[in-house]
Parts: structure tokens; C-alpha cells; sequence
């Protein structure tokens, strides 16, 4: 075989290698996505709201409450739907999670290449950006969490794409139809419409018409929606922006978050430097004049669309990220972050391909890819500490802790059966197996209006700094606060301290009602509050007088108030001196 030959066979075969290769990595995205397979506790107060919206209900966490404690109107209507056809919202939101992941990788493994086809690049065509996203853990991990966060990066994804390729008027409308059911999934989609509006008023000189017809679908969808949404709950933007004070900046929080996830992900910070070494270029390169005048010049000359696309990924990268960092991020670690990383690998991408050539390039590009998977994990898996306020929520949530608390709050829908409970909750997904009637969030105050429009006087971990009031509570009347199947009590060490085969509980407000009902089942074991009065009014003689008093007040607030007992409360008050309207 001569040497002609032997460089037509090579040729032939680096392409199909490099075929295979990005087939194989891509495919170890979804296998490691599915792997994973844990599920975020907070997903399941959008599955509680479309529970109760298929039941009649309406798009409520309690019956009759209006609160809007869900931030993803559209994934919580498809996650209904799929109720209503009795798909389990576990499964269901799993897959649609990973289809949503897989779908991204290959959205951005066809514009790359889209890119390359329509500038005419003759070099070797390398999906960084697809192969990256394919190594990123974190992109795992919330593909199969039952949030929303994959199927929102797959809709700004695709809108990025027809906002890049947009032309004439169908596909101005396909792009604001994407993306306006963007801001429908998240609010913040409204960053990337807005971002992308933006762009195609820069780009579409003498089609500006056109433009009417990417916000058309913002006109006729998204509005009539908010119109909807504040009739129907009375308020401009959802519960959550007030439980998690997002109308207060809180940059220092933020510095943290985007700092904790840049050092994790450290490859990224490449991305100024590799942006700066692209506009010192596009200063010298002709047609000369002042350095600046002439980077305005060519940044802005859009005729080439890795051009387009490096102008458009930082208009949705840029905002993307100072909006996290002024609103503090989240208390879950890459969450807010993952839609904007995606913009951020294809600014590598199209960069290094303006400035490289060759096998370095590909050298270059094989380093990023194998600086995305070699990540630094900061989180600690033993002790599961978070950092700054900020957790691995995988660590909290292991696998099989979704069919225990299913048994368990199959179980509980037995105990408190026809019982008009309340109970303070911090695990949601216990609360959706159970169905208690009335649930209230007392941590963040994420489905309870008044808890969400509280002051807060110093800022604390973002979304948990609005804990409910005890006042409030007791006029709630709330009767038990329960965690997760994962908190045990091995004994009763307190009177308010109960336990349901095993798992842990309190009672806020000791009703003897519900209680005596509860005391026939064996798997729930609680101190016997009148029997502990009447031991506590047996000893009552030998204690301190302060003592009692304070215990009186506790016994007021947790027992006397709701119950109509003056036989156990006459020797207090007796005791103590006081009147009969003390």
C-alpha cells in the first residue's frame, strides 16, 4: 500500500474513532445519570400539588390554602398528567430527567457540528461542549433528582440553538415559543428569553419584524398565565421568592456558592482566559485601527456563526451567573448553576477552535474534557457537612429511602385516618406518601404564606433563614412535627417526644382527643401526657416554686390551652397563687 493510501485510510478512520468515542462517553452520561438514581426531597412538594390538582383540589398543597410553593408550573402540569394516567411521578420525573440530559448532550453534539458545517471549518469537528456535559457529575446527579432542572436546561438548550439559527418568521416563533415555556418551568428562564431577545434585535438587521413573532408566544401564553396566577393566588411572583427573600441581594452568600462550584469544577475558570486570548485577536486582525474600536468591530461582525454563538453563550451565561450571585445561590450545591455551565463549555469550544489549530487544539480539548471528570469533590461523604450552608444532597437522600417512606407513609395514612391533624413537616416526601390533610413546611415556610412573608433581620443559609414562629404555629393548631424515616428515636426521653415504628416525631400540641385514638396502635409509643401530670402533681410539693411555674407555662402551652382539663390544672394555679384569670 502506498503512502496516499495509507493517509486515505487514516483519514477515514479518525473520524469514525472519534465517532465512537463520543458515542461511548455520552452514553456513560446517561448510564452514570441513571446509576445514580436518587430522588431530592423537595421534588416531592411539586408532586403534592399535582396530586391535588388531579384530586379536585386544585394547584394547592393543602386544600383551600392558595400558596404557590412550587417554582416549575410546567413540570408540575406534566408530572399531573401523568397522575392522571396513574404513572407513578417517581418514575416518571426519572425519566424525563435523564430523556431531558440525554436530549441536551445530543442538542449540543448537532449545533456544534451545525456550527462548523455553516462556517465552512475544514478542520476535524471535536464536541467539546457535549462531551463535557456527558463527564459532568452534577449534570448526573440532577438528571434523575425529580426536579425540573435537566427538562429547564433542555428548553434553553434548544432555545439557544433556534434564537442561533433563527432566520425567518417560523423560527423566530419557534424560539420564543421555546423559550417562554422556559420561564414557565423556571422563572428564571426569563434571564435567557430576555438574553436572547437581546441578541436577535442585534443580529437581525432589516428582519426586525420578525421580532414580533418570537414575543408572540410570550403574549399569548405566558401572560394570560400570570394574569391566572395572580387571581389565583394573589400575588405577583411565587411563595418562594419571598421564603427565600430573593428580592434581597445577599452577594457574599453568592461569592461562596459561585466559588465552592468553580473550584470544583475548576476547568471552567479557563473560560475568561480563553475569551480574553480571543478578543486580543480580534483587535489585531484586520482591518486594523485602534485595538478597541476594531474588537467592536469584528465581535459584533456576526456573518460567522461560531462568532454568533460565542455572543449569544455570553449573553446567557453572563446574567445567568450574576443573578445567582446576587440572590445568594441555593442551599443545594451546582443546582442554580447547571444552566448556565453548558454555555460556558461551548465558550471553550468555539474559542479554542478560533484560536487553535490542529493537534494542539485537540490536545487542548482532550485536557478540558479530562479536567471536567477529575472534579474536586469538597463534600465530606462520612459526616455529610456542608460548606457555607451549602450540601450534597445526594448524601442526605440515599437509595431505597423512597419505598421505606412509602411504606411508612402508607402506614401513617392508617394511623391518622378521618383525624384532623396538622403537622409541621421538614421532609416533603413524607408528607406526599401520608396525605396528611393539613402540612405545614416550618423550616423555610416554602408552602405558608405568612412564614414566607416574614422580616428577617440578619441573613443566614439561603432558603432557610424564615423558620416558622411557635405563635403562629399554636394558631395553626399543629399538632406533630415529623422528619424523614431516617431519624429513629431509641427511647422517650421527653414528654413530647413520640415515636412511629421508630421514627421520630414530636408533639407540638398535645390534643387528648387524637391522642387517645393513637394510643390503641402498638407501633406508635408516646409519654401518656395526663398520666405524667398527675405523677408530675404527686412530686409537685418537694420542687422549687420556680420550677413549677416555668413547667406550668410549658404544660399551658403544650396541653391546658386545647384541653378542657381543671381537675390537673387546679393544683398549679393553686400551687402557684394564681387567680382564676392569671
Amino acid at each position: 500500500m502506498n503512502n496516499s493510501c495509507k493517509k486515505g485510510a487514516a483519514a477515514g478512520l479518525i473520524p469514525t474513532g472519534l465517532a465512537l468515542v463520543t458515542a461511548g462517553i455520552c452514553l456513560y452520561g446517561i448510564y452514570d445519570s441513571a446509576r445514580l438514581a436518587w430522588m431530592c426531597d423537595d421534588a416531592f412538594i411539586s408532586f403534592r400539588y399535582a396530586k391535588n390538582l388531579v384530586g379536585g383540589l386544585g394547584l394547592v398543597y393543602n386544600a383551600g390554602e392558595y400558596v404557590d410553593g412550587y417554582t416549575n408550573f410546567l413540570w408540575t402540569i406534566i408530572i399531573a398528567l401523568g397522575l392522571k394516567f396513574d404513572i407513578d411521578p417517581v418514575k416518571l420525573s426519572r425519566i424525563l430527567g435523564i430523556a431531558s440530559y440525554a436530549l441536551t448532550i445530543l442538542t449540543f453534539l448537532i449545533l456544534t457540528r451545525w456550527i462548523a458545517r455553516r462556517d465552512g471549518a475544514t478542520r476535524l469537528y471535536f464536541p467539546l461542549t457535549a462531551l463535557c456535559l456527558s463527564l459532568h457529575h452534577d449534570l448526573h446527579v440532577y438528571a434523575t433528582s425529580g426536579l425540573e432542572t435537566s427538562f429547564f436546561i433542555l428548553l434553553i438548550s434548544a432555545g439557544f440553538w433556534t434564537a442561533l439559527a433563527a432566520k425567518g418568521k417560523a423560527s423566530f416563533l419557534l424560539a420564543g415559543l421555546i423559550l417562554t415555556l422556559s420561564i414557565l418551568t423556571r422563572p428564571e428562564g426569563a434571564i435567557f428569553y430576555t438574553m436572547a431577545l437581546f441578541y436577535l434585535l442585534m443580529v437581525s438587521k432589516g428582519r426586525r419584524a420578525n421580532i414580533l413573532f418570537y414575543l408572540l408566544p410570550f403574549i399569548l401564553i405566558y401572560v394570560p398565565y400570570w394574569i391566572w396566577h395572580l387571581l389565583y393566588y394573589g400575588y405577583p411572583f411565587p411563595n418562594t421568592y419571598y421564603a427565600k427573600s430573593a428580592y434581597l441581594p445577599y452577594y457574599s452568600q453568592g461569592l461562596r456558592y459561585l466559588g465552592l462550584y468553580f473550584k470544583t469544577y475548576y476547568v471552567l475558570l479557563t473560560v475568561p482566559l480563553f475569551l480574553i486570548a480571543y478578543a486580543v485577536k480580534l483587535a489585531l486582525r484586520p482591518p486594523g485601527g485602534r485595538a478597541i474600536l476594531n474588537l467592536l468591530k469584528n465581535a459584533f461582525a456576526t456573518e460567522k456563526f461560531s462568532r454568533r454563538a460565542i455572543l449569544l453563550s455570553v449573553l446567557f451565561a453572563v446574567p445567568s451567573l450574576f443573578y445567582v450571585l446576587r440572590v445568594g445561590g441555593d442551599f443545594m450545591f451546582a443546582r442554580f448553576l447547571l444552566p448556565a455551565t453548558p454555555f460556558l463549555f461551548l465558550l471553550i469550544e468555539c474559542t479554542v477552535n478560533e484560536l487553535l489549530s490542529g493537534k494542539t487544539r485537540i490536545a487542548v480539548m482532550v485536557i478540558i474534557m479530562g479536567l471536567t471528570l477529575a472534579r474536586w469533590n469538597q463534600f465530606d461523604p462520612v459526616h455529610k457537612k456542608g460548606i457555607d450552608g451549602i450540601t450534597y444532597e445526594p448524601y442526605f437522600y440515599p437509595k431505597g429511602i423512597v419505598e421505606e417512606t412509602r411504606e411508612m407513609g402508607d402506614r401513617m395514612k392508617e394511623y391518622f385516618k378521618d383525624m384532623p391533624i396538622v403537622v409541621g413537616y421538614f421532609r416533603c416526601m413524607l408528607v406526599y406518601y401520608a396525605e396528611f390533610p393539613v402540612a405545614i413546611e416550618i423550616a423555610t415556610g416554602l408552602t405558608d404564606r405568612h412564614i414566607a412573608h416574614q422580616e428577617i433581620d440578619e441573613r443566614a443559609r439561603p432558603g432557610h433563614e424564615k423558620p416558622a414562629p411557635d405563635d403562629y404555629l399554636r394558631k395553626r393548631r399543629m399538632n406533630f412535627t415529623f422528619c424523614s424515616v431516617m431519624d429513629t428515636v431509641p427511647f422517650l426521653s421527653n414528654y413530647d417526644i413520640m415515636s412511629v415504628r421508630g421514627m421520630g416525631g414530636s408533639i407540638f400540641i398535645y390534643d387528648n382527643d387524637i391522642m387517645e385514638k393513637l394510643r390503641g396502635h402498638r407501633d406508635i409509643q408516646f409519654v401518656h401526657f395526663p398520666s405524667f401530670l398527675d405523677n408530675y402533681i404527686r412530686n409537685m410539693g418537694s420542687m422549687p416554686r420556680e420550677k413549677v411555674h416555668a413547667d406550668y407555662w410549658k404544660f399551658k402551652l403544650y396541653y391546658f390551652d386545647y384541653n378542657d382539663d381543671p381537675e390537673r390544672e387546679r393544683p398549679f394555679r393553686k400551687f402557684l397563687a394564681l387567680g382564676t384569670s392569671d
